[in-house]
Parts: C-alpha cells; sequence; structure tokens
C-alpha cells in the first residue's frame, strides 16, 4: 500500500491530544518510551517499557555470560540490582581436589553461586551440572563455593576439567 498527500495538505504529527503519553521518541538517537517518556539520552537507542511486557514468541538474548560484570536486568528481595559474572577454573587430574580462584568481593553485599548456570567439564568427556555434588564413594564429583572472608570461590572435583561457575551477587 502507498499513501501519497497529492494535495500538499496534511501535516504529519507525533503528539496525539492526551495527557497520556502511549508512545515517545527521542529524535536526536531513537530512544523510545512505550506508555511513557523516553528516557535514553546517549548515542544509542534506549527502550522503555512502563507495563507488563508480553513476549509472545520468545525472547532472543535476555541472558548474557561473560567474565566481566554484567547487569542481569533482575532486582533481588531487597530492590537492589543483581549482577553475574561467570568464573572458569580449571581442576586438577586427582581425586578430591580443592581449587581455589581469588575473588574481590569486596563491593557485593549478597553473592550467591548460580547452580542453574554453573558446571564442571571433564577432559575425557561427560559433564557434572550441579555444583553441590560431593561423593563419598569415588563418584564424579563438583562442589563450588564463594569464601567471602577469604575472598576466593572453592571449587571441589575430582577430575582434570574446567569449571565454569556463574556468580550473582548484589552491590554495597
Amino acid at each position: 500500500m502507498v499513501l501519497s498527500d497529492i494535495y500538499a495538505t496534511v501535516n504529519a504529527l507525533d503528539e496525539m491530544p492526551t495527557k497520556e503519553t502511549y508512545w515517545d521518541v527521542n529524535e536526536t538517537n531513537g530512544s523510545m518510551g512505550f506508555g511513557g517518556e523516553a528516557t535514553g539520552t546517549g548515542s544509542t537507542p534506549q527502550y522503555d517499557f512502563y507495563g507488563r511486557i508480553n513476549a509472545r514468541n520468545g525472547i532472543i538474548g535476555g541472558t548474557r555470560y561473560s567474565t566481566g560484570e554484567v547487569d542481569t536486568g533482575n532486582n533481588w528481595a531487597d530492590g537492589k540490582r543483581i549482577y553475574s559474572r561467570m568464573i572458569a577454573i580449571t581442576t586438577p587430574a586427582t581425586a578430591n581436589a580443592g581449587t581455589t580462584f581469588n575473588l574481590d568481593m569486596s563491593g557485593m553485599d549478597a553473592a550467591w553461586v548460580d547452580a542453574s548456570a554453573s558446571f564442571l567439564e571433564y577432559s575425557d568427556s561427560g559433564f557434572i551440572n550441579h555444583p553441590g555434588y560431593v561423593s563419598a564413594d569415588g563418584g564424579r564429583q563438583f562442589m563450588a563455593q564463594l569464601h567471602r572472608k577469604a575472598n576466593e570461590l572453592y571449587i571441589a572435583s575430582d577430575g582434570a576439567g574446567t569449571g565454569y561457575v556463574r556468580i550473582l551477587y548484589t552491590k554495597n
């Protein structure tokens, strides 16, 4: 469909005659506000939603994994933002081995291991997906714990591989 103003009499407006904002566009950077003001002022667009979002066909790229700090976009029960960081630790080929990773937790308030995104990948193939399993019978094991006072992440394992641990935390 093509729309033409053959008489040059139509004026395009980007405002509706109402007190409520349904859609606001910052024309300098393309930021948009849906149900409220577009607050983005940077060089790249920002999208502000002032109501529930129904993603009818899913969301792509919702969770980012990085060894650097990532704002998850979620808030903890006390209202503080939740941040994440992935840590990869090489584990030795010995049984019941303990490995520590120095981790500066001075700016962290609450901090915990995200069990849903932490696992041990063995060099000889195979995975353990639960970072809290320790076996007394010589079975495959993997455990990840934060030692806050020592500023360390501790890994217990029983074979050579790489432990991937996602830390979630709020800031002081």
